[in-house]
């Protein structure tokens, strides 16, 4: 699933590319997108414009010049491909052409991406219960939210309700690089631990966001390119082992992020 990073650099690329540009043709090709938002299927863009972007977490939301906003959750595998007029793009489940001649389409392979019309992208934020955003939470309110909280590190990390924008992958880098078993009790962190996990957290989402990594350009020494049983960790050379946490899988390392403050 596209995480922060990966719908980060979408918006931005929106941003660039077609923020202002006039819509000639918006077309949806598989009904499955719209079936939370029946009023999409309706929906006029000829002649209007994006006028702003909006991303909290993994959502992204596009601000039109008639007031309304399309949100677009990416699923599994949807992205934003930018074409031009002829060419041939697979998986392609919605379509929005500009005057400049790029087409933005919405491709999606698994087809759990969705979009819907809202009349207000903050309403949305609010109604679903989304947490902060990882890469704007100032680090007072996460190590709060580390503190109040009952459940284990990596399970909340992951909780888009506590706090909007980190999947697996992040979680096990920043967890790897503050030294922090995934099983923890968060509440049970040290204060500078925890200083350490927010720092870790920025700097990993800035740099993702700098190497473009959903496109896979995660650089060397990122811990996602260790992320399987039997890989040598980069800092201490042991093997690198699995945990179950939260229904999710952990990859960890045992000598680095040693089990502490666990309680099952």
């Amino acid at each position: 699933m596209p995480e922060l990073p990966a719908v980060e650099t979408l918006r931005q690329i929106i941003e660039e590319k077609v923020v202002g540009i006039r819509i000639m043709t918006f077309e949806i090709t598989d009904p499955k997108i719209y079936k939370d938002s029946p009023m999409l299927r309706t929906m006029r863009l000829t002649g209007l414009h994006i006028t702003d972007t909006l991303r909290r977490g993994k959502y992204l939301f596009l601000h039109f010049s008639d007031g309304k906003w399309l949100l677009l959750h990416f699923g599994m595998t949807g992205d934003i491909l930018f074409a031009k007029e002829g060419d041939k793009v697979l998986y392609a489940r919605m379509h929005i052409a500009f005057a400049n001649h790029i087409i933005m389409h919405f491709a999606d392979p698994r087809k759990f991406g969705k979009a819907a019309l809202l009349d207000s992208a903050q309403d949305y934020i609010e109604e679903k219960h989304l947490g902060p955003d990882a890469r704007t939470i100032e680090e007072s309110a996460f190590l709060s939210l580390l503190k109040e909280s009952g459940q284990k590190i990596k399970p909340l990390l992951l909780d888009q309700k506590q706090l909007a924008g980190i999947g697996n992958w992040i979680a096990d880098e920043m967890l790897f690089a503050a030294k922090v078993f995934p099983e923890e009790r968060a509440a049970k962190i040290g204060t500078m631990q925890a200083k350490k996990l927010y720092k870790e957290m920025r700097r990993i989402i800035e740099q993702a966001i700098q190497y473009n990594t959903h496109r896979g350009n995660f650089p060397s020494a990122y811990f996602v390119n260790l992320r399987r049983e039997g890989a040598a960790c980069p800092r201490c050379g042991h093997a690198i082992q699995k945990v179950i946490s939260g229904g999710r899988s952990s990859y960890f390392c045992p000598h680095c992020q040693p089990p502490k403050n666990v309680y099952f």
